[in-house]
């Protein structure tokens, strides 16, 4: 079957086809899915992170109409420095574990990458700027192949406390529990995300508008998401809202602060004497360096490194300067959802 805006490409002398993906493809990806994740997920997964909005998909297919590499992007609106840019975040960049290492270098690997960056991202293309959150090892194969740079580092942050230990969280700080989809949580996040985006002209932001969030989080098909927001207790305006949820019966997750970035470690005292007790005794979350250095001073803090930014080589930025852009990422940033 012949598929519109699809090429043939050889590999290791073996022909392969080069194309995006249609709505008849959700087996043949949720096949490769599990394979290289070897995780289940909802059923509703690929319409939510995928078709609702439209986003790009390629997919390289094999002689016998495998499925075998895939590469694929969520669309974002970015604010580098105040300036509104087109991101593309990678993700779900996935081969089959019988095509890894294929007779060279530049195997499915290389050709899905490369032709979906190619097609999507750069100067007049639909995205000027691509980024993701790859391993080490991934990094350094892309970088290898001249399909990524390297941006900087991803951080996993935690702060463990046992029995008798309490975060201190002073009075005149309020935490108020917001309930998902109602009037009030729409209109705090309508007002939380126009603080944090007019108060963030030194940074590089993702767009946190309610439209995006609800997206995110409220629709997600597979978690329950909770919303935590920080206010004087004589005020009925909020300084900012902590979206997080349970991992485990021990363990919160902290997805996101929207806000003003100079409450950033407010907002962590604020979660983890809300929500640390009882069985709850780890607060973690993912973290560029710029949010590292804001939390690296507060109490039973601890870090290692988890992840890289990659950025795609032909986004329409100067890759000599990577690394020292004051990225703003965390846990709900990543397609680790």
């Amino acid at each position: 079957m012949t598929h519109p805006n699809s090429f043939p490409i050889e590999i290791g002398g073996e022909p392969f086809l080069c194309r995006a993906l249609q709505e008849g493809d959700s087996a043949a990806l949720v096949k490769l899915h599990q394979l290289v994740f070897g995780n289940a997920f909802h059923p509703g997964w690929q319409q939510w992170k995928y078709q609702t909005h439209h986003n790009p998909t390629l997919g390289l297919w094999n002689s016998q109409g495998e499925l075998i590499a895939h590469c694929a992007g969520i669309a974002r609106d970015l604010y580098l420095q105040g300036i509104p840019c087109s991101g593309l975040q990678i993700c779900d960049v996935m081969v089959h574990p019988q095509w890894r290492g294929i007779l060279t270098r530049r195997g499915p690997f290389f050709w899905v990458s490369r032709t979906f960056y190619d097609q999507h991202i750069g100067k007049d293309r639909s995205y000027s700027l691509g980024y993701g959150f790859p391993s080490y090892r991934h990094l350094q194969l892309a970088n290898k192949l001249d399909l990524l740079s390297d941006a900087g580092t991803i951080w996993e942050l935690t702060w463990e406390q046992h029995q008798g230990q309490l975060t201190e969280h002073p009075w005149h700080w309020k935490a108020l529990e917001l309930e998902e989809g109602s009037a009030l949580w729409s209109t705090h996040l309508s007002s939380a995300w126009e603080l944090m985006r007019t108060h963030s002209h030194s940074i590089y932001l993702g767009n946190r508008s309610p439209k995006e969030i609800d997206w995110r989080y409220r629709q997600h098909p597979s978690h329950r998401h909770y919303y935590t927001a920080l206010k004087r207790p004589w005020s009925k305006k909020v300084r900012g809202i902590a979206i997080w949820r349970y991992t485990d019966t021990h363990t919160v997750l902290w997805l996101d602060w929207i806000g003003l970035p100079e409450d950033l470690a407010r907002a962590q005292r604020m979660l983890a004497h809300h929500v640390l007790r009882g069985q709850v005794n780890k607060l973690q979350t993912w973290a560029s360096e710029l949010i590292r250095l804001a939390l690296s001073r507060t109490p039973y803090y601890s870090e290692k490194p988890v992840a890289r930014i990659g950025i795609p080589n032909t986004s329409w930025i100067d890759l000599k300067t990577l690394g020292h852009q004051p990225w703003w990422w965390m846990a709900g940033d990543t397609d680790f959802l």
